[in-house]
């Protein structure tokens, strides 16, 4: 999850669980790498003397740690084979000198702590339930750490400021003539200020946007309409390759067995113009078909050319 998002988060311009992808994009300047990459192992190790089982989720779940500029701020994820990736943009860290470092790492690794990784998926989806995450996670973090605020870059707060959230909703909530709970209710736990956000008529997040409208009119020049197409296909290109490498994407799970469903290709051969594999079923039983499977997978060289 991102750090501090509650604006709509751009499309990512490399699939994020791929390691070396991550390093390559756009890299950040040596020394602000260096730089990033001492303040937070200085942060992590401050995290250690004084909230060691913060700092220890973050070494034993996070095995890699990347400073990469296809995150904006900070985020960790699954990366699918049962640890964690800690994502770091240089420049943000830098931004934001040691004690914001600190902060962040305390923020992402509560994301751990509270299993938000892990969440239904209907749940990670909903914004709504994003925010709350952020907003607990923050008044934890401001707590623990002692802060009386959020990190700052240039004078500016960074992240989700829980008491600015509670006011909205606390304004809302009595525009609707409903009762609202006092703040330290509120954050009890993210699915207490999750149930609360939802009470709101106009919850504080981003609303869908079509591409239409952003792509409708003069407003934006070329180089943005250009950027906002690319995202798109990088987008569809990566969810391709997922998509071939999952089974699914594989003639050879076509199954032979009765009663199975054929399963159609949706790989990046659609992108590529490559024939997939087409599957016919077999004549019924007692037939003089000679096939022995309900579907049979045929290979695109042996496919009849239709006259």
């Amino acid at each position: 999850m991102v750090y501090g998002k509650r604006a709509r988060v751009r499309l990512p311009v490399v699939e994020l669980g791929d390691r070396r992808a991550l390093e390559r994009w756009r890299p950040a300047d040596e020394e602000t790498v260096a730089r990033a990459r001492r303040l937070k192992e200085q942060a992590l190790l401050d995290l250690g003397m004084t909230h060691s089982t913060i700092a220890s989720w973050i070494y034993s779940k996070c095995s890699h740690q990347i400073p990469t500029t296809a995150v904006d701020t900070a985020a960790v994820l699954a990366s699918g084979d049962g640890t964690c990736l800690l994502l770091y943009n240089p420049d943000f860290f830098v931004a934001l000198g040691l004690e914001g470092v600190r902060f962040v790492l305390f923020h992402e690794a509560r994301h751990l702590v509270q299993r938000h990784l892990f969440a239904d998926p209907v749940l990670r989806d909903d914004q709504v339930f994003t925010l709350a995450c952020e907003v607990t996670i923050n008044h934890v973090a401001m707590v623990r750490l002692g802060q009386d605020g959020l990190p700052e870059i240039d004078g500016e707060p960074v992240g989700v400021d829980p008491a600015a959230i509670h006011r909205a909703y606390r304004h809302d909530l009595a525009e609707q003539g409903l009762d609202w709970l006092p703040y330290d209710d509120f954050v009890a736990t993210d699915m207490d200020v999750y149930r609360e956000l939802r009470r709101m008529r106009n919850p504080p997040v981003p609303g869908p946007v079509c591409v239409h409208l952003l792509l409708d009119g003069d407003a934006l020049d070329q180089e943005t309409v250009d950027r906002i197409s690319s995202d798109v296909l990088r987008s569809v290109l990566i969810a391709a390759r997922r998509a071939a490498r999952s089974p699914a994407g594989n003639c050879s799970t076509c199954s032979t067995g009765p009663g199975a469903r054929a399963i159609a290709p949706t790989g990046s051969g659609a992108i590529s113009a490559r024939t997939p594999c087409a599957a016919t079923p077999s004549p019924p039983a007692g037939s003089t078909g000679g096939s022995s499977g309900w579907w049979t997978c045929w290979p695109p060289s042996s496919v009849p050319a239709s006259g």
